[in-house]
């Protein structure tokens, strides 16, 4: 069915996630004190409201970030077939490796809240160290394993000599960023726990679109700074702007770390 397949393939998994989580929360002991299934509230605006205005920039930021990652796809095509495969293919491997600092950030928005909820400052403060310990530590074995083996990384996906001998160039690039990308992940994961995430909105934002993607644009495809680096330009503006993003959004979790918590609400 081609793509068609993909979006069926899509659909099917989703709903097929929506049942299994229903019935998960319907079976689960833990889940019965919400009375999800047996009693029927209308929604409340007010409440509504509050939801939004903590997920809405969360969800702007996910864009921003996944939007960052697809335009360079697109920027790279006339270059050729070879290297947007490449690019494809390392950048595959980099988000299966993303989804364990993501992970940890996760957690640590879960891990927070639970504190301030609890007005334990103290474990808020603890957990956020040991999470910010767990997603460097972890990182530093995607970076080894990416420097160490970045042709048999690229063999996994394809035989192709050009496009294995590229990928591998690029696996050096992704190596360099998992740090970056795991302090940012970490440090706006704690974050969300603090419901702070307008702000770490625009973080990101700076980050990413007016730093990283316009610097790799430059490095990539212009002669301004450097002669056109194409693929590799790229990776170097995507390293700058998480590197940008890990450090604007660390010192804006030690901003709030170091005001009193909020009321639990």
């Amino acid at each position: 069915m081609g793509g068609e397949g993909c979006g069926w393939a899509t659909a099917i998994s989703m709903w097929a996630s929506v049942i299994g989580m229903a019935i998960y929360v319907y079976v689960k002991p833990a889940y019965h004190q919400c009375a999800m299934f047996s009693q029927f509230n209308w929604p409340q605006l007010n409440i509504q409201i509050k939801i939004l205005k903590v997920g809405l920039p969360i969800g702007f930021s996910i864009f921003i970030e996944a939007t960052m990652f697809a335009i360079v796809a697109l920027l790279l095509a006339p270059l050729g077939a070879d290297i947007v495969a490449a690019h494809q293919l390392v950048l595959n491997f980099t988000s299966m490796c993303f989804m364990i600092p993501l992970s940890i950030g996760m957690a640590l928005t879960i891990r927070v809240g639970h504190g301030i909820g609890g007005n334990l400052p103290e474990q808020v403060k603890r957990s956020v160290l040991v999470g910010f310990g767990l997603a460097l530590g972890l990182s530093s074995l995607t970076c080894l394993l990416m420097l160490l083996l970045p042709v048999t990384l690229a063999n996994i996906y394809t035989t192709e000599p050009i496009v294995v001998e590229i990928a591998a160039s690029l696996f050096i690039f992704a190596a360099l960023f998992q740090f970056s990308d795991a302090l940012q992940i970490a440090a706006n994961g704690a974050l969300r726990g603090f419901k702070d995430t307008a702000k770490p909105l625009l973080l990101i934002f700076i980050s990413y679109w007016l730093t990283g993607l316009p610097l790799g644009y430059v490095l990539g495809m212009t002669d301004i700074i450097y002669p056109a680096m194409g693929a590799s330009g790229f990776w170097i503006g995507i390293i700058f702007g998480l590197s940008v993003a890990a450090l604007l959004l660390s010192l804006r979790l030690w901003r709030v770390l170091s005001k009193p918590f909020p009321h639990p609400s």
